[in-house]
C-alpha cells in the first residue's frame, strides 16, 4: 500500500522546491475541524469530490473570511470558480452554497464516473492561476463567476453566479 495522499503530495512539493514549508494534515476534513485547519491561510483551494466536504470548506472560508478557489471534474468536463469571502465589505458576492445550496441526490464521485487524467492537470493549473491572481492582486479573479470547460470539444464559457439571499451558508 502506498503513502497517504497528503504525505505523497508533501514529498512531491518538497522535491519540486526544497525551500517551501508544507503543513500536512493527515486527517479527513469535516465540519468539526475545517475552521481550525483553514484559519490563518491567505487562500484555500478545494478540489474535493464530495459535497459534505465542499460545504464544510465553504463554511470555514466564510467564517475566516478567506477566499476560496473551487475546482471540480467529471469525465471530460471541468469547472472552476473563485469566491470572495470577506462578507463585511463584499455583501453581494456569492459563496459556494449560493451556487450549490444542497447536495444533488444523484451526485456521483470522480471515482464513480471517472475522470480523464489530463483534465485534472488543466483544472488544477487553472486553480493555481486563480490563486496567484488572488495573492498578487494581478488581473481579475473569477469572483462571482463559474468557468465551464468541455474537454471533448475544447470549448469553454464563463457564467455569472448571483448571490442567493436565501443561501443556507451566507444568506440573510
Amino acid at each position: 500500500m502506498g503513502a497517504q495522499k497528503t504525505t505523497a503530495m508533501a514529498q512531491a512539493l518538497a522535491a519540486l522546491n526544497p525551500h517551501i514549508q508544507v503543513q500536512e494534515y493527515g486527517t479527513k476534513l469535516d465540519g468539526k475541524n475545517a475552521q481550525q485547519i483553514i484559519r490563518g491561510y491567505d487562500v484555500v483551494l478545494d478540489g474535493t469530490d464530495n459535497f459534505t466536504t465542499r460545504f464544510a470548506v465553504n463554511a470555514a472560508c466564510l467564517s475566516a473570511q478567506t477566499p476560496l478557489v473551487s475546482g471540480a471534474l467529471g469525465r471530460f468536463d471541468g469547472q472552476l470558480a473563485a469566491f470572495k469571502m470577506d462578507r463585511p465589505t463584499n455583501k453581494e458576492s456569492a459563496c459556494y452554497r449560493c451556487f450549490v445550496p444542497y447536495a444533488p441526490p444523484d451526485a456521483q464521485t470522480c471515482a464513480a464516473v471517472g475522470v480523464m487524467g489530463a483534465l485534472a492537470g488543466i483544472i488544477g493549473s487553472m486553480m493555481a492561476m486563480e490563486t496567484i491572481k488572488i495573492i498578487t492582486g494581478a488581473g481579475q479573479p473569477l469572483y462571482g463567476k463559474l468557468y465551464l470547460y468541455d474537454g471533448l470539444n475544447g470549448e469553454a464559457r464563463t457564467i455569472n453566479l448571483a448571490k442567493d439571499p436565501n443561501c443556507p451558508a451566507c444568506g440573510s
